[in-house]
């Protein structure tokens, strides 16, 4: 491709993303470098090394310089054969040498031998590679994709092989957003971590961590973790650098299938379970199912790799989250249905835990001594205890909700990547990553509700998290003997939702919350005591007295899109290898996140019963929450922010063994809570971009020996502004009233 054009596509893309409004430029390739010498010892220099990649048969070629050293950097992971070329000489052939993500493989010195005339042979050695990488001054581990595969992941999270390196601790129990923050760093906040797939952002814009959360380990081919002394290509985070990179086909075929399942009776009991009386761990069941396949399309030119992986596990936790609901009785559900239809008893008769549980034969406690066997577990007194709707009496029960406390996750993941061989210098590749999960937020009703006040909530209303990630992302490189042109592009899309979503969407955005107060069921039923029913009614205060419906707030959405472009150029010149580059990052987020924005109605007795002002629509108390500020804007918030990176940095070879790098790095990242600004007159002044993030980067590498390494260094890093203030403050600002009655 002609040069102009490069600079053409690249001047597009910058004018693109260049408009008024994080992440980071890097890279996960490595180098192998190494001298070539002859048989006296002396430096050969022009001559051709050869890397040949073991699965797909691509060619990177380099060359020696004056002191016979050659250097290939940004080469793609994996296993290569070395082959050495120089006209008078035997070539020589290294086999097997393995580079990992962003590692620096050093290759002991190769000798080539002078070949007789007409008669050159092909020598074959082995590869004798340094235990520990011993140019850069940044700490790191790796995990091979061995590792990965076989390694005792419980719950299949690759990010857990982090805690496995130094200074890694686990935060998952009382970090901020735990379930996307899943490790801190030496003393880092856990959302200070930077995630990285195939050199491009993973990180998750408004609370930090991993946007995707992958579970299924045959995509990926290598997990390293950079945890001190980063240079100045990464960026982004103070915390540490995850590079992951997906595995891609090869000029063989090749796949697999497996069925990973986990089951209850392996579990042992926890102190939860002790506590509520069980013998045995609750039922539990796990199955993950999946597929991958790789190989060529087109021998040694084009290659795939797709992946399929279905998750579901169920958790019932009923025996230690029981769960109880008041409602009518069948003889209350007939005589409800023979009164005029006000536009609450429309809603309380349309309800599916209404119209399914009384009809439903299940057992009531079996723990409470005086209790009836089976539903309802107390009733209304006689004479229903005042309880009338237009003179009629109404029977209410009180019911144990069976399986309330089922815990259903579903999860698919897929990915596709294909790669090209444009031209013996050209390589294009593209992958698209998809994740779709759903699972339940809490076991019945959320923990405040069950801490300080039971409103008797329906089992329908409880909460559903929708998470749907996407990843798409186009990379071009171009190969000089002595220079790599590396362009990247990339879409993200991160979708989530959170309320009721297991009910209709009609009553998801219209139906408030109401709660009624009332002597419902309070006395023993059939088979009944009176000492059993004060013991019950004691341990769940809601029951036979309120139930609630609906919520006050409709199900929170929040859309993020993020639109990445990078470009690096390395060079490689006698002893300096030499990289720099700009990152530029668009992010789009619209957030719906207004509490009671449904409002709470709240019916309690008056003139009339609790349940009589329900049934005439006459609310005792009311409370609503306008999302939108001073009268400006809706109910959605939406958040602009341009980012831009740029870095240069060279590693020098001042020694065989030491080498010293310098960097420097610019950060610019925007200032997303200026839409606020925008919208709400009494905001005040805008936050200004901080235009002076300068982070230099100074590091050493001494080896002292093929086993042990000296590091050192020194830097400035930034982290961007966390937007999940914001989005709280979003939920904070609005303006409330009482509707009228």
């Amino acid at each position: 491709m002609p040069q102009r054009v490069h600079r053409f596509l690249f001047a597009v893309l910058m004018i693109y993303f260049l408009m008024p409004s994080g992440a980071q430029s890097q890279s996960i390739g490595g180098g192998i470098v190494g001298r070539v010498k002859d048989q006296r010892g002396d430096s050969v220099p022009a001559a051709l090394v050869q890397l040949v990649n073991t699965s797909t048969g691509q060619i990177r070629a380099v060359s020696t310089d004056n002191e016979g050293r050659y250097e290939a950097r940004e080469v793609s992971p994996g296993i290569y054969n070395l082959t050495v070329l120089k006209g008078g000489f035997n070539t020589a052939k290294v086999s097997d040498v393995r580079l990992s993500v962003t590692q620096v493989v050093h290759v002991a010195e190769i000798t080539l031998t002078v070949a007789p005339v007409g008669n050159e042979t092909i020598e074959v050695r082995a590869a004798e590679i340094a235990m520990i990488e011993t140019n850069s001054p940044a700490l790191s581990t790796a995990f091979s994709q061995k590792q990965i595969r076989e390694l005792p992941l419980l719950t299949r999270d690759i990010n857990s092989l982090a805690l496995l390196a130094p200074g890694v601790f686990s935060v998952r129990t009382f970090s901020f957003a735990s379930t996307l923050v899943p490790f801190a760093v030496n003393g880092s906040r856990g959302r200070e971590n930077s995630f990285i797939i195939d050199s491009v952002d993973n990180n998750e814009p408004l609370f930090g961590g991993a946007a995707t959360q992958f579970t299924n380990t045959d995509l990926f081919a290598e997990y390293r973790i950079i945890t001190n002394q980063y240079k100045a290509e990464f960026g982004r985070n103070s915390g540490s650098v995850v590079n992951l990179i997906t595995e891609r086909g090869g000029n063989q075929w090749h796949g697999s299938a497996f069925w990973f399942a986990q089951r209850d009776p392996l579990n042992a009991t926890n102190r939860v379970e002790r506590a509520a009386g069980l013998d045995r761990p609750a039922p539990f069941a796990e199955n993950v199912l999946g597929a991958s396949l790789g190989g060529p399309m087109q021998h040694e030119s084009t290659w795939v790799f797709l992946t399929y992986q279905w998750d579901g596990a169920r958790n019932d936790l009923s025996p230690l989250y029981p769960q109880v609901a008041t409602l009518p009785t069948v003889r209350g559900l007939n005589a409800l249905s023979r009164q005029p239809l006000t536009q609450t008893l429309s809603a309380l008769l349309n309800d599916p835990t209404v119209g399914r549980l009384p009809l439903v034969a299940a057992p009531c406690f079996s723990f409470f001594a005086g209790l009836p066997a089976n539903n309802p577990c107390t009733i209304s007194g006689p004479p229903n205890n005042g309880i009338t709707v237009g003179g009629t009496p109404i029977e209410f029960g009180s019911f144990l909700v069976s399986r309330a406390g089922i815990f259903d996750v579903r999860d698919h993941q897929t990915s596709f990547r294909v790669d090209h061989r444009l031209t013996e210098k050209d390589d294009l590749y593209g992958r698209y990553l998809f994740d779709d999960l759903r699972t339940p937020r809490t076991v019945g009703a959320a923990p405040l509700e069950v801490g300080f006040f039971d409103p008797g909530l329906m089992p329908s209303y409880h909460e559903l998290f929708l998470q749907r990630t996407q990843n798409a992302g186009l990379f071009w490189t171009h190969a000089w003997p002595r220079a790599l042109h590396e362009l990247r592009g990339s879409y993200t899309r991160i979708s989530s939702q959170l309320g009721a979503l297991g009910v209709s969407g009609n009553a998801q955005e219209t139906l408030p919350s109401v709660t009624v107060s009332d002597t419902f069921a309070t006395s023993p039923a059939p088979g009944g005591t009176p000492a059993g029913t004060s013991a019950f009614l004691a341990a769940f205060p809601a029951a036979g007295n309120v139930f609630t419906m609906g919520r006050d707030t409709r199900p929170s959405r929040i859309n993020s899109n993020l639109y990445q472009v990078q470009e690096n150029i390395s060079i490689s010149r006698g002893r300096h290898s030499i990289k720099f580059g700009a990152n530029l990052v668009r992010t789009l987020s619209n957030i719906r996140d207004i509490p009671s924005n449904l409002g709470e109605y709240f019916f309690a007795a008056s003139a009339s019963s609790g349940f009589q002002n329900f049934a005439n629509n006459a609310p005792t108390f009311a409370l609503q929450r306008f999302g939108n500020f001073g009268g400006r804007g809706g109910e959605e918030l939406p958040l602009r922010q341009f980012s831009q990176f740029y870095f240069f940095e060279d590693d020098i070879r001042i020694a065989g063994s030491f080498t010293l790098n310098l960097g420097l790095r610019y950060e610019n990242y925007g200032q997303p809570i200026n839409r606020i600004a925008e919208l709400n007159p009494n905001f005040g002044s805008q936050i200004q971009r901080d235009n002076k993030d300068f982070g230099p980067r100074v590091g050493f590498a001494l080896g002292l020996g093929s086993r042990t390494v000296v590091r050192g260094g020194y830097g400035i890093y930034y982290n961007p502004t966390a937007s999940s203030p914001i989005s709280y403050t979003v939920t904070t600002l609005g303006c409330c009233k009482l509707p009228a009655a």
